[in-house]
């Protein structure tokens, strides 16, 4: 792999007798990079720092090119991880841009722009890096460029920006990035925070594509999807007391596998717990299973409920039925019912005895008090670990803020020996 630039190279260091031209140094700049991508992090700087040696010889040390280079050391740096030794090389390419008078909308530094701002924020220089945050999202905003944007970390920034009142600048970003190909379902819960921190008569109605509900649609499979519906249910439904709406969103959950269904049913109870609605989350269910007993994702969700609270009386009518319907799916090759698929946890205990009582068609109502027993104290112990938590830090989701390595790197192209910009480890919508 390396013979087509080992050659080329060798030979104008021979030739040259050590005064090698500007082409040189992009031969070794791409040598850099095959051994940056191969993990060989130690080589390539060895190389990328010969690059940046030839190049100053050939053009000096203010053009334009040595910017590159020093972008290039700062781009391995973050991949060593070590923030601050890549803003210090990121700053000495910004610098060079300066003196050579770039505007802050060309490309090369724009991106190196960003990753400055990539490398203070993984440092956790968030008040220091605002100001220079707000002047790359406007000028991505104004030319249309969010499409090339590091968004995991302008997630991270918002999130920033909520939990300090900066709300104008934060509803702009997150409805900025919704519109554009790298809207994260995050966008849309950071909006919904920032309006449930308003007071109801003061909340702007959304248009329907800056909904919790939009995110909902638009990513069902996301690993964010049950956040969503957490905060909806915890901040809105329950403490509004919102009948109609907690029956929607159980309509939308149930439409989920039931693996799906009932983690989101668990995150509800909890919440539930915690702000003492759980009995408006049981009326709701019980009219919802009343209305139609045949549903049985509903049913299911409907006795994981009471298993939580204790109420076999009120679960005993559904039971037999219930098993039944799963014994029958079972004859048919269907998975029959174990216990587990409706009190996740006492999976961790004795499921064995439990399962062989249904399977033995016992009556149901000793298999749901069987299961009263143990169940919901991993939810009672969650509910304590909230306690305390303000809040608009428990609106604010978790994850997904760009945690992971992002950067724009820039290199030469060998042939041509013309800088050619290039993104490399970008997230993606699912990131």
């Amino acid at each position: 792999m390396f013979i087509c630039f080992l050659v080329p190279s060798q030979a104008y260091e021979e030739g040259c007798f050590g005064q090698m031209p500007l082409e040189v140094g992009n031969l070794f700049t791409n040598m850099a990079l095959i051994y940056r991508r191969k993990k060989n992090l130690d080589k390539a700087e060895e190389v990328y720092l010969k690059s940046l040696q030839t190049k100053a010889n050939a053009v000096g040390w203010e053009h334009p090119v040595i910017a590159t280079a020093f972008m290039n050391l700062g781009t391995l740096e973050m991949h060593r991880r070590n923030y601050a030794k890549a803003e210090e090389w990121t700053r000495k390419a910004i610098a060079i841009y300066e003196v050579n008078e770039f505007e802050k909308t060309k490309k090369e530094f724009r991106r190196c722009r960003e990753n400055l701002f990539a490398n203070m924020l993984k440092q956790n220089k968030m008040k220091e890096v605002m100001p220079l945050y707000i002047e790359i999202f406007d000028v991505l905003k104004q030319h249309g460029w969010l499409d090339e944007c590091l968004a995991g970390m302008h997630r991270q920034v918002v999130t920033y920006m909520i939990e300090n009142n900066m709300y104008d600048k934060a509803e702009e970003v997150s409805m900025a990035l919704i519109d554009s190909p790298k809207v994260h379902p995050q966008n849309h819960a950071h909006l919904f925070c920032m309006d449930m921190e308003r007071p109801k008569d003061q909340r702007p109605v959304r248009p329907y594509e800056y909904t919790l509900e939009a995110a909902m649609d638009k990513f069902p499979d996301h690993s964010m999807f049950n956040t969503l519906c957490e905060i909806k249910m915890e901040n809105q439904l329950l403490p509004e007391e919102d009948k109609e709406g907690i029956r929607k969103l159980v309509e939308r959950v149930a439409l989920r596998s039931d693996k799906r269904a009932l983690e989101v049913l668990a995150l509800w109870l909890v919440v539930a717990d915690e702000l003492k609605k759980t009995e408006l989350l049981f009326d709701v269910l019980r009219g919802m299973v009343e209305g139609n007993p045949k549903d049985q994702q509903m049913v299911r969700m409907f006795l994981r409920l009471c298993v939580h609270m204790g109420r076999a009386a009120d679960a005993a009518p559904y039971l037999e039925n219930f098993f039944a319907s799963t014994t029958e799916s079972s004859n048919q090759g269907q998975m029959q019912l174990s216990p587990s698929e409706i009190c996740p946890e006492r999976s961790r205990l004795d499921v064995g005895l439990v399962l062989a009582a249904v399977n033995k068609n016992f009556e149901a109502r000793q298999f749901l008090t069987e299961v009263s027993r143990s169940a919901s104290s991993s939810f009672r112990d969650e509910v304590s670990n909230r306690k305390g938590s303000g809040r608009k830090q428990s609106l604010l989701p978790e994850g997904s803020s760009g945690a992971g390595y992002a950067a724009h790197i820039e290199h030469e192209d060998s042939e041509a020996g013309k800088t050619e910009a290039r993104n490399v480890d970008r997230e993606g919508v699912g990131d």
